[in-house]
């Protein structure tokens, strides 16, 4: 079962903004090379708003053995010794723990990495109690048809380990227009809203813009 770590850093200005990214790149850079057990470490702005001012990274490990030690390596200690000295932050950091099963996940394309501008979509989905599972059938059909799309380059459901009543969706498409014309339009998706929709309490979509890291090893 492969382990994410979904982490939401609110910067306090621009330049707090950019050193940020920065960071998450060096880090990036250093997980690409020495650590087999990450698979995914991505570095996102918020697409549609250039003045929200949060830095979101997506960090996929193979399980949270893997997680557990990048987060006692020097990297990460150096990261942490720098936010405590340069104190980039304003409010809280987030950071969802979240799981996805086998079946739940796309494998990614090679061309996540190499497309010029990858829409990335991030889905958080609020369920009534208890229901998440009456919902992940459907689900996993929307994984198996989000396989044989084209346009879409990658794509996963995972669960939150500290909260069972959220699932977030992981997208990451050609285009917009592949998002909304094809994918969405599918008949997995359509089954999926259909039967599922009176489960949910709320759905709040971020279209995230890629400024580093990578989507695949």
């Amino acid at each position: 079962m492969g382990y994410m770590l979904l982490a939401q850093v609110p910067c306090k200005d621009e330049p707090a903004k950019k050193e940020m990214i920065e960071k998450y790149i060096e880090e990036a850079v250093s997980l690409q090379k020495n650590s087999p057990g990450c698979e995914k470490f991505a570095i996102f702005t918020n697409r549609n708003d250039p003045s929200d001012l949060t830095v979101y990274s997506f960090e996929q490990f193979t399980d949270k053995a893997a997680a557990d030690a990048h987060m006692q390596s020097d990297v990460v200690k150096q990261m942490l010794n720098w936010l405590a000295t340069r104190q980039p932050v304003a409010g809280d950091i987030k950071v969802s723990k979240l799981e996805v099963g086998e079946g739940f996940s796309v494998p990614t394309r090679a061309e996540a990495d190499t497309h010029e501008d990858p829409f990335v979509a991030m889905g958080v989905l609020a369920y009534k109690d208890g229901t998440v599972p009456q919902s992940m059938p459907y689900w996993k059909d929307v994984v198996a048809i989000s396989a044989e799309e084209e346009g879409t380059l990658s794509y996963g459901i995972y669960t939150n380990t500290e909260d069972k009543n959220q699932v977030v969706a992981w997208e990451v498409y050609t285009s917009k227009e592949y998002l909304y014309d094809v994918h969405a339009k599918s008949d997995a998706v359509q089954a999926n809203v259909k039967n599922t929709g009176h489960l949910r309490e709320g759905l709040k979509h971020t279209f995230l813009k890629k400024v580093g890291g990578f989507f695949k090893k």
